[in-house]
């Protein structure tokens, strides 16, 4: 009962709260022809806006009846469109500052040299950490190539027979001469020089080539006989035996003056066994000569020039066995006898002979005036057929001893197989010429036919 008088009630009230009219119906409806007119620019002054910012707004009064009954719910009115808001004024543009004037003049040169200065400087100061480490290394390395150097230097074969200049006293002279007993000079062409067999020796062509069919492979000449007598080691002054073996009578010197010194040199008896040996190798009776050296031998086993007159005999005769053996020896008596080492590397050059060119290079750079191992050196390019370098060798061992025989005929094979006619002739000409006094391991009746060849 008492839910059915509430419904009353809150019918009663809703009919009431229709008939009166809303609070708002006598205002005027905001429209928009009465908005204010800002397309004109309005001038915004600092006053105004501190005193907007300062003020604030009041609150607007609430003008609603206080409903202290309840009526009826009312469907939604639609609200009227709120008013656009005005536009930001736009504000004015910002003064920009005026551009102030300062005096810039460019560095001069003096003063962009100093600070180019001053930052080598800076960087010179800064230190590098690795600096005495690399410093160390390279003077380790320095060391070590010195040593190196020094080793090699040291190593290398050494000329201990060089004569040395005569003294300033005259040098007595001979009464008479022999005809087979020239001055002795250890670095006169032996019998060191000679050169593989006949069978490891290029081949001849059939025109145009060398009528000897090979360079010469026998040695020069062995020593003179006279050499034995005379005492080992350099000498000052020697003389040639005479024939008939009577010591030579020196002229007289100059009349000392004060207290000079005067060398009185020592009278060398010639061996009459090696000069016989000697003798006998230039008229090629090779088996008297081996006798002749081989006698010497017995008395003196360790006589130089003796070994070196049967390495000779023995390489004209093709016994390159029994050669090797007395080149040995000559070696084990000394290894640095340049002759000795010559004839081994003439006889072993073909089991290898790039490093019998490299040792036969090193041999001639301490000592370029030994012919002898431009003899060689030549012959083993000629092996090789390297014409060109044989010419240069030979030629500078012709240079050093011009009456060589076999140095002339080489000479002539190497230009005559480089088709140069011309000096080929010339030196063909010499050889026969020196081989009528000197001994000569050449075919002369061979040279003399390809001079006639050439000569046409």
């Amino acid at each position: 009962m008492s839910l059915l008088l509430e419904a009353l009630k809150k019918a009663e009230l809703a009919k009431q709260a229709a008939k009166e009219p809303p609070p708002d119906a006598d205002k005027p409806p905001f429209t928009r022809d009465k908005l204010p007119d800002i397309r004109q620019p309005m001038e915004i002054t600092s006053e105004g806006l501190s005193l907007a910012e300062t003020e604030p707004e009041p609150a607007p009064m609430r003008t609603e009846k206080p409903v202290l009954e309840l009526a009826p719910e009312e469907p939604p009115r639609r609200a009227a469109p709120a008013p656009e808001p005005p536009p930001a004024p736009q504000p004015a543009p910002a003064m920009r500052p005026a551009p102030v004037e300062t005096d810039y003049s460019p560095p001069s040169e003096t003063q962009e040299r100093k600070q180019a200065q001053q930052l080598f400087e800076a960087k010179e100061l800064d230190v590098n950490p690795r600096k005495p480490f690399y410093y160390t290394v390279g003077a380790l390395g320095l060391f070590a190539l010195g040593t190196v150097g020094y080793f090699w230097y040291e190593m290398q074969p050494k000329n201990n027979y060089k004569i040395p200049p005569p003294s300033a006293q005259p040098a007595p002279q001979p009464v008479a001469t022999a005809p087979a007993a020239p001055a002795v000079s250890p670095d006169a062409p032996a019998a060191a020089t000679v050169t593989p067999p006949v069978g490891s020796q290029p081949a001849v062509p059939a025109t145009g080539a060398s009528p000897t069919g090979a360079v010469s492979a026998a040695a020069p000449a062995p020593v003179p006989a006279a050499a034995p007598a005379a005492p080992r080691g350099p000498v000052f002054a020697r003389q040639s035996a005479p024939a008939s073996g009577a010591a030579a009578a020196p002229q007289p010197g100059p009349a000392p003056r004060g207290r000079d010194i005067t060398i009185t040199p020592a009278r060398v008896q010639a061996d009459p066994v090696l000069e016989g040996a000697y003798q006998a190798y230039n008229a090629g009776d090779l088996a008297r000569a081996r006798d002749d050296y081989q006698q010497v031998l017995r008395s003196n086993p360790d006589n130089r020039d003796a070994l070196l007159g049967l390495a000779a005999v023995e390489t004209q005769a093709r016994r390159y066995d029994a050669a090797d053996r007395y080149y040995t020896r000559l070696l084990e008596l000394d290894p640095r006898d340049a002759h000795a080492q010559a004839g081994l590397i003439g006889l072993r050059g073909q089991a290898d002979p790039l490093a019998a060119e490299s040792r036969l290079k090193n041999m001639i750079a301490a000592q370029p005036e030994a012919s002898f191992l431009h003899f060689t050196l030549g012959n083993q390019f000629a092996a090789q057929e390297r014409w060109a370098e044989a010419q240069q060798a030979y030629f500078n061992a012709y240079a050093s001893d011009t009456e060589n025989a076999d140095f002339a005929h080489n000479l002539a094979i190497s230009l005559d197989r480089m088709h140069q006619a011309k000096p080929a002739l010339e030196y063909y000409r010499r050889a026969l010429a020196l081989a009528q006094s000197r001994p000569a391991s050449f075919d002369k009746t061979r040279v003399s036919k390809r001079v006639l060849q050439l000569e046409r």
